[in-house]
């Protein structure tokens, strides 16, 4: 099978894009990362590119992990061996262990985790003499490590303070730093600031790796901060064969119209310090002031949605937007559900449905995820009657290759199929590669799910953690924070998490079936995107590659007051 098989236009375009720099953008779900290791496979095979001579960067070590098993099936496990794959932190891990030398510093050098760092921050405090309760240690450590990101030092963070706290930033900076090198260790965002210090004082160094490395790819690339920006820059330097690939902005095209508390206004025409009415949780809005703006050329699609009320929106794909499962008796869900030891299905689901058990109905795809122990699942059409749902579950399974056979038949005595007959129809079927194509086709993301159900460990299901984060769904406004608040909290049932997490003095409580979790009802700092009340339709060719043009879509990005920063 050609490595090209499977590829739309545009993928292969970017595929076979070879030398200098390339800029690929699209939205979640459309392929990226497939198209990175099909043009990683096809430099080796079908350009000859020796695999010695390839860096592919990933931001998790899950995902380093999962391009190499594609990696592995694509050019088989000898070559892909010769890669090399990782992180940005454990692929500068191993330049620092061979030349941090060049920096009169030890090879054998420690590496601080999060523990580590909390630890070593409170000795500073003590050292200095600075009241824990006063100055969160936490707070100061974040501070330090945000500077670090951006390539600012303990003198550079000195010069631009511009406050009292930053004074005591910039102490516990050079204190905490101090105490590092003295123990010979580096912590986690040391390794990226160190290594870019080693490449621009010892050139010498960095033209090795750049003779090295004549093919630089990047994943991920929009989550770059600036100190990975710059290690990428430097690496590129020597060849510039440099391909990137990453999600555009969510942006609202141009003639869009915000609400202003002057009237509506086209989105291109705000500026920075324009007060606009902004999203404050809960169908309320606020006044704010716009912090930022940012504008592009795009071509591809653009998706409207439109509201019961008759009023419609138009953004691109990748635009996320605050909605909620509702309860409708009127509407049947077909659904693509996932599970992890099974796979995808197709099913049919009512709106809302009771569970037998409460006298208060709930969402029908809540309770299909519940019954079936899934870990998440996606819409795919609405429908106001069964039998056209029934229409639309057989379409989907037979275009796109997809069971309808439930994940657990467990308490289903009516059935006749048992579990290893359910077992081995989805070790048939490649229901992952189907699925894909499938939620490429309607503009769907893997990472971005309709319905995820609570962290909840079953009998034979692995040990689960997940951490829930409540988007303006808090404590009501308040004079001081005239926004609904944000909520985060952990539930699971791992015991030994809730060890250390009662080591480091934070207090736990039970949560449901022998689960326990942790909660910390916070303001998160953010910034909320302006609301519009209206806006035009503009429509595009489908394309999602760099080089296109067409008119400007914006993005319009306001905080309320008082102004806060993104986070």
């Amino acid at each position: 099978m050609s490595l090209l098989d499977g590829l739309n236009p545009s993928q292969r375009q970017a595929v076979q894009a070879i030398d200098g720099a390339v800029l690929v953008l699209a939205g979640p779900g459309s392929g990226k990362t497939r198209v990175l290791t099909h043009r990683i496979a096809y430099l080796i095979n079908e350009v000859g590119v020796d695999p010695f001579n390839i860096l592919a960067v990933t931001f998790t070590n899950k995902a380093a992990r999962e391009m190499r098993e594609r990696l592995d099936a694509l050019i088989g496990s000898g070559a892909a061996q010769a890669l090399t794959v990782g992180t940005f932190h454990s692929i500068c891990t191993r330049f620092l262990r061979r030349d941090i030398t060049h920096l009169g510093r030890e090879r054998d050098f420690a590496i601080y985790d999060s523990d580590d760092q909390d630890r070593l921050m409170r000795r500073v405090l003590r050292d200095l003499n600075l009241d824990e309760k006063k100055n969160p240690p936490r707070a100061i450590h974040a501070k330090i490590s945000s500077a670090k990101n951006e390539l600012v030092g303990p003198a550079e963070y000195a010069r631009l303070n511009r406050s009292f706290f930053d004074e005591i930033v910039v102490r516990c900076y050079e204190r905490y730093q101090a105490l590092l090198r003295e123990s010979n260790a580096l912590d986690f965002d040391d390794i990226l600031v160190e290594t870019v210090r080693l490449f621009e004082q010892h050139p010498a160094v960095l033209e090795r790796y750049q003779s090295r490395y004549v093919y630089l790819l990047v994943d991920e690339y929009q989550d770059t901060n600036r100190a990975q920006y710059v290690l990428v820059k430097q690496l590129a330097g020597k060849h510039q064969n440099l391909f990137v690939v990453g999600d555009e902005d969510q942006c609202l095209p141009a003639g869009t119209l915000v609400r202003t508390p002057t009237g509506e206004q086209p989105i291109e025409s705000i500026a920075v310090g324009d007060r606009v009415l902004a999203g404050a949780g809960r169908g309320t809005v606020t006044p704010a002031r716009v912090t930022k703006t940012r504008s592009r050329p795009y071509s591809g699609k653009l998706i409207r949605s439109t509201l019961a009320s008759g009023r419609s929106f138009t953004a691109t794909p990748n635009h996320m937007c605050f909605a909620r499962l509702g309860l409708r008796e009127d509407v049947h869900y077909v659904y693509l559900m996932y599970r992890e030891d099974r796979g995808y299905r197709v099913g049919v689901a009512k709106g809302a449905r009771s569970d037998g058990v409460r006298p208060y109905l709930q969402p029908g795809l809540q309770g299909r995820v519940t019954q079936e122990r899934a870990d998440k699942a996606w819409i795919l059409k609405v429908c106001s009657t069964r039998g056209e749902a029934q229409i639309y579950e057989q379409y989907f399974s037979v275009t796109y290759g997809l069971p309808t056979t439930i994940f657990f038949n467990d308490g289903r005595g009516d059935m006749q199929i048992t579990r290893a007959q359910i077992e081995w129809l989805y070790a048939q079927v490649s229901t992952r590669a189907n699925a894909t194509r499938l939620m490429q086709d309607l503009c769907l993301s893997a990472e971005h799910p309709h319905y995820r159900p609570s962290a909840i460990q079953g009998s034979e299901k692995p040990q689960r953690l997940t951490v829930h984060l409540t988007v303006f769904g808090g404590n009501a406004p308040s004079m001081a924070a005239p926004w609904y608040r944000h909520r985060v909290w952990l539930n699971t049932s791992d015991r030994m998490l809730e060890q250390q997490v009662l080591h480091n003095g934070s207090m736990t409580r039970p949560g449901k079936r022998q689960t326990w979790r942790i909660d910390d009802r916070t303001r998160i700092l953010c910034v909320p995107h302006s609301l519009p009340s209206r806006l035009h339709t503009q429509s595009a060719d489908a394309m999602s590659h760099v080089g296109q043009h067409s008119p400007p879509a914006t993005s319009s990005l306001s905080s309320p007051q008082p102004t806060c920063d993104r986070q």
